[in-house]
Order: C-alpha cells, then structure tokens, then sequence
C-alpha cells in the first residue's frame, strides 16, 4: 500500500471551516450568557397598579446611587426605589425598571440615610446575595428614588406592601402583601 501526504489545502480548508464553526457557537453563547445576566422578570399587573392608593404625600427625589451623594439623603424617615434608568444616553426614550422598594425608619430610628449607607456596605458585602447582585451588575444605571415620610400616622410597613403589590420589583422578596406573596411564590 502507497502511503499519500495529504493535500494541504484539503487539510487547510477543514481547520478553516471547523475553526469558523466552533467561533460562532461559542461567541454565540458568550452572548446568550451575557444577555441572561441582566435578564429580570418583570410584572406589570394593570390591575395592581390601578389599587395602589395612598394618603401619604410623597415627594420624590432621585440621586445617582453612589456613595459621593450619601449627603443629599435626608436624615428623616421615609420610602426608597432603586430605580434601573438609562439617564446617560439622550438618544432613547426615557424610561426605568423599579428593582426594589424598601423603608426606613418605621419601628426605629434607621433613616433613610442610613438606609442608604446599609446599601453601601451591601454593594461591598455580600451579606444580602441579591441585593449585593442588584448593585453591582446594574452600578452605572441605578438610581435611589426617596421621599420621606415625616407623618407618624402612615403605617410604612403597610405603603411598602402596598407599592410593592402594584411595582412587583423583582429584588423585593419578603414585602408584599400576604395573598401577593403567595402568589409571587408560586408564579416565579
């Protein structure tokens, strides 16, 4: 039996299709993975949103979540948003995702700008998985929405459950409603 050398450009011709074949898969899952990252699921019940009521006057204020504007946050109790927005490219519409609702100062003296040193910590520890996750993968587009709460008779707790209820934020777990809690436990 005749031993042949293979023809380079048969051999050249199969590394260069393999090659091309295994690149675009694996970039293709690169990006999938990357995608999913930042993949949330969101609710937007109408109905929800149509029961949201509240005697509470809120005024809301809105700073760039970093630890440069600790300052702006007022030393009062109140309600807080971290708020997904894209405030830095003017050519979109402007919009934002609610990722979690919280409050301060209901049963203690916590304000919300201590409250707002806690996330801090949070974004550096991660003591609260997903709170620590929230702060870091969306750092560039996330917003503290505040207004504070100053009427002692606005039951916080209950404004939390019930903004919860109609906002569905993904990153809040433990402060809806009891019938929205199940619910949200057994839909995701």
């Amino acid at each position: 039996m005749e031993s042949r050398e293979p023809n380079p450009a048969i051999v050249q011709t199969e590394i260069t299709i393999l090659g091309e074949y295994t690149a675009m898969p694996i970039d293709f899952v690169r990006s999938v993975n990357e995608f999913k990252a930042y993949k949330l699921p969101f609710v937007i019940n109408p109905k929800q949103l149509e029961k949201f009521s509240t005697t509470a006057n809120l005024n809301w204020e809105k700073v760039e979540f970093s630890p440069k504007n600790k300052k702006q946050i007022p030393k009062e109790r109140g309600i807080y948003a971290f708020i997904l927005e894209h405030n830095k490219m003017s050519k979109l519409p402007s919009h934002g995702y609610v990722l979690y609702i919280g409050i301060s100062g209901d049963n203690s003296k916590h304000t919300l700008n201590a409250r707002y040193a806690d996330y801090i910590r949070d974004k550096k520890e991660k003591k609260r998985p997903s709170i620590h996750y929230m702060l870091n993968n969306w750092q560039k587009f996330l917003f503290f929405h505040y207004a504070s709460v100053t009427d002692k008779r606005i039951n916080l707790k209950k404004l939390e459950a019930d903004m919860s209820d109609a906002l569905m934020p993904p990153f809040s777990k433990q402060d809806f409603s009891g019938e929205i809690r199940d619910i949200t436990k057994a839909a995701f």
